[in-house]
């Protein structure tokens, strides 16, 4: 709280403040992208049968293709919030989505103690680099969860705070959600090649719970297949 308050307080705070609420505002998009309609009729055909996809169900030329919704996790809880509070509802989710990505952002400027000049001129390159991206699809989803990943490395890393068995949580999450949760991975064993190499030792804890975060991987109700999805696409 006492670098927050440091640094909303400093000449630079003002300018930060409208960064942030920049940022927010460019997030408030009218909804065009047209595969909310998909995700929509996938969330709820799921719903309704109770069941995952096995089949392309969509296309009627190839109902007989095998389908792995990769995203039913996100396909579901839109279609919960749209049911509920229709396009306005996703529009403010999405808003809300967009300022947790900020928070983490700004979280990890406070673990690297990070000047204010410095995160209002990081904040204001990212939001003109992405601002094209601040539209409602499910990648905000792997923004969020790959700064979690940094946040819990970065603590880990610099101030010993050993939150890292967090991380399978955030990766059954993340597998179920979006494809993009190799990613954080990544991020997790370079953590450990660089503790390696720079204090050299081998940190065991943090090998094993990288493991346990691959291991958790499998969470989905494809297995094996909902994890190679990805890569297949690719």
């Amino acid at each position: 709280m006492n670098y927050i308050k440091k640094v909303f307080s400093s000449y630079w705070g003002i300018s930060l403040i409208c960064i942030l609420i920049t940022g927010i505002i460019l997030s408030a998009k009218t909804i065009l992208d047209i595969d909310v309609g998909f995700h929509l009729r996938g969330g709820e055909w799921i719903l309704q049968n109770m069941q995952f996809h096995k089949f392309d169900v969509f296309t009627y030329t190839v109902n007989q293709n095998e389908y792995i919704a990769i995203h039913w996790l996100y396909q579901v809880l839109i279609f919960l919030i749209y049911q509920a509070f229709s396009y306005i509802g996703l529009s403010i989710f999405n808003i809300i989505l967009t300022f947790l990505v900020f928070l983490c952002l700004i979280y990890i400027f406070k673990i690297n103690n990070v000047n204010p000049l410095n995160i209002s001129v990081c904040l204001l390159i990212f939001i003109i680099g992405s601002e094209f991206r601040f539209v409602f699809r499910p990648e905000i989803i792997t923004w969020i969860f790959t700064l979690m990943t940094l946040i819990i490395m970065e603590l880990y890393y610099r101030e010993k705070k050993n939150l890292i068995f967090l991380l399978p949580i955030i990766f059954m999450l993340w597998v179920n959600l979006h494809g993009l949760y190799y990613i954080g991975i990544f991020f997790v064993f370079t953590y450990l090649i660089s503790i390696f190499t720079h204090k050299k030792y081998f940190d065991k804890k943090l090998f094993l719970w990288g493991i346990f975060s691959v291991l958790a991987l499998l969470i989905n109700p494809y297995f094996l297949k909902g994890i190679t999805f990805p890569f297949y696409l690719a």
